[in-house]
C-alpha cells in the first residue's frame, strides 16, 4: 500500500486500499532455459510504482485485467510472462535501480557421475528499516499509538493529546530527513567527522520549519481534507528537505553545486524508504519446478513437483532472504 511518507496518521486515513500479492512461477528445462510468469495484483493505484515495479518491455508479454474476489470487490491483475535462455537473462530488478526491489537469481547446472546437477538461488536484497523501526517506536510510545486508533473523533481530542501527535510526528520526520542527510553526506563522501558537524545545523533547520508549519490546526486540516492529504504533505517534505540540505551545505561549504547534489540525495533516499515502506504489508509467492528429483531445498512447501516459497515484506527488512534448492536430473 502506497502511504504518504510523512505522517502515520495519514496512512491511517489512507488503509482502506490493499496490500499487492506477487506471485511468480519459474520453470527451468533440462537445458538451463526457463519459463517465467509474474502475477501481481491488488488496486489499481498500488500496481503503479513502488514495490509494484513489473517488467514492462523487452521479452516481456504483459497485460492487465480485473477480477472480482470473494468479498464482491474488484481487484486488479497485472501479468507478465517470458520464455528466458537463462536465469542471466532475468532481471535483478525493475524499475529505478537505486531503489527497486532486488532480486539476484542464479542457477548453475554441472554434469555429476548420476547426472546433472541443477543448484538455484535467490537472493533477495535486504531493505533498510532499523532506524526507521526505532524512531517510530520513539516517536509514537503506547498511549500514542492509542490515539491515532481515535483518528476519527479527533474534533474531541484535547488540546494536550493533539500536541502529542504533533511532537510525535514531527519527531518522525526530523529523524527521517536527518538520517537521510547523514546518507547522502557519505554517499558524497564526507567523512564521519563533517557529517556530524552538519548534524545540529540540519537539526535546527528541520526543528524550525516544523515548528512554523506543523501544529494541531496543520493535522485538523489534514485530517478534514483527506484528498489534500498528498499534495500537502509534499509540499512540507519539499521544505524540509530544502531546509536541511542548506543546512548542511552552510556548515560544510559545499557550494550551490553541492546544495544540488545533496537535494538529490535525499530525494534518492527517500525512495528507497518508500519502496521499503510499500514492501511492509505486501505478500509474496514464488513457486519453483526444476528438472529432475529434488534433493535440498528451504522451500515452505512442496507441491507435486513444485517448491513453494511464502514470505511477506517484512522477511526483507534489514537481512537478505535467500531461496535455495538443489535438484538432480538422472540419464533417461
Amino acid at each position: 500500500m502506497r502511504t504518504i511518507p510523512w505522517a502515520l496518521a495519514t496512512t491511517l486515513i489512507l488503509s482502506s486500499s490493499g496490500c499487492l500479492e506477487h506471485e511468480e512461477t519459474l520453470v527451468v528445462s533440462a537445458d538451463g532455459s526457463l519459463s517465467v510468469r509474474y502475477e501481481v495484483h491488488g488496486d489499481a493505484e498500488d500496481l503503479e510504482g513502488g514495490a509494484a515495479e513489473h517488467p514492462a518491455d523487452g521479452p516481456w508479454q504483459v497485460t492487465r485485467s480485473t477480477r472480482a474476489k470473494r468479498d464482491g470487490k474488484l481487484e486488479h491483475v497485472l501479468t507478465a510472462s517470458a520464455e528466458l535462455g537463462s536465469v542471466d537473462e532475468l532481471p535483478a530488478h525493475f524499475g529505478d535501480p537505486e531503489s527497486a526491489l532486488t532480486r539476484a537469481t542464479r542457477l548453475e547446472v554441472t554434469p555429476s557421475a548420476e547426472g546433472r546437477v541443477y543448484r538455484f538461488s535467490r537472493s533477495y536484497g535486504a531493505r533498510e528499516w532499523a532506524p526507521y523501526a526505532f524512531a517510530q517506536e520513539r516517536a509514537f510510545p503506547k498511549e500514542v499509538r492509542a490515539l491515532f486508533e481515535r483518528l476519527d473523533d479527533y474534533p474531541a481530542f484535547s488540546a494536550a493529546e493533539r500536541q502529542q501527535l504533533v511532537r510525535g510526528l514531527c519527531e518522525l520526520e526530523r529523524v527521517k530527513i536527518a538520517h537521510w542527510v547523514e546518507r547522502s553526506l557519505s554517499r558524497m563522501g564526507q567523512h564521519a567527522d563533517a557529517r556530524a558537524r552538519a548534524a545540529l545545523p540540519v537539526q535546527a533547520a528541520l526543528d524550525a520549519e516544523l515548528a512554523a508549519s506543523v501544529d494541531a490546526a496543520f493535522l485538523e486540516r489534514m485530517l478534514s481534507d483527506p484528498e489534500r492529504i498528498e499534495a500537502t504533505s509534499r509540499a512540507l517534505e519539499a521544505r524540509l528537505h530544502a531546509r536541511a540540505a542548506a543546512a548542511a551545505a552552510r556548515a560544510l561549504e559545499l557550494g550551490p553545486d553541492g546544495e544540488r547534489k545533496l537535494l538529490a540525495g535525499l530525494a534518492r533516499e527517500q525512495r528507497i524508504y518508500e519502496v521499503s515502506e510499500d514492501l511492509g504489508d505486501e505478500a509474496f509467492v514464488v513457486r519453483l519446478r526444476l528438472p529432475g528429483t529434488v534433493l535440498q531445498h528451504n522451500a515452505d512447501a512442496v507441491e507435486g513437483e513444485t517448491l513453494v516459497w511464502r514470505f511477506s515484506g517484512k522477511d526483507l527488512r534489514d537481512r537478505d532472504h535467500r531461496l535455495l534448492a538443489t535438484s538432480l536430473a538422472r540419464p533417461q
